[in-house]
């Protein structure tokens, strides 16, 4: 009975997931092929945008930054197969970073809006995050060079802000 219970709940969350996608898609006037690929009658296809110069974070504000912060090299952790344990002060470090991330990222979110860039919206996380100060995480990881990721719907992931501004149902 649970293996039948797990299935029909699983078939249930993929017909909502399915009505969702098609009351999304009509909304925008595209449709599916039965591989399930979109087909976009009111969009033009997703170009690369002209990308503005790395932001930094200024020594003046004594920011500590992590180690990738200047090369964007990650070192892998020094012991890759031990679990680290907190203290309570890390602990309550990462509650703070936590609502920090969170604060920002509500912020980011409610300035998505048609007709703003993805680069401003990377502007804005900069600056919110050195005036509260902490480092932009992403600036500079592995060499990515803003303070944000922002994947607009046709682009899967880690998109580099840039100066194309965003549209309706991006």
């Amino acid at each position: 009975t649970t293996t039948s219970s797990s299935t029909s709940t699983i078939d249930a969350i993929k017909e909502s997931a399915t009505a969702n996608a098609a009351t999304f898609d009509s909304q925008y006037g595209d449709t599916r092929t039965s591989a399930n690929r979109i087909h976009r009658k009111s969009r033009s296809p997703v170009v690369a945008h002209a990308v503005s110069r790395q932001r930094t974070v200024p020594a003046e504000l004594n920011i500590t930054p992590p180690p990738y912060a200047e090369t964007g090299v990650v070192v892998p952790g020094l012991f890759p197969n031990r679990v680290l344990l907190h203290d309570e002060a890390s602990i309550n470090r990462m509650r703070t970073a936590a609502k920090l991330a969170r604060k920002v990222l509500d912020m980011a979110c409610n300035s998505a809006k048609e007709g703003i860039t993805t680069d401003a919206i990377d502007g804005a996380v900069h600056s919110a995050i050195l005036r509260a100060g902490a480092y932009p995480s992403p600036l500079n990881y592995s060499g990515f060079p803003k303070s944000v990721c922002s994947s607009i719907n046709e682009v899967i992931c880690h998109g580099i802000p840039d100066a194309r501004s965003l549209e309706n149902g991006d």
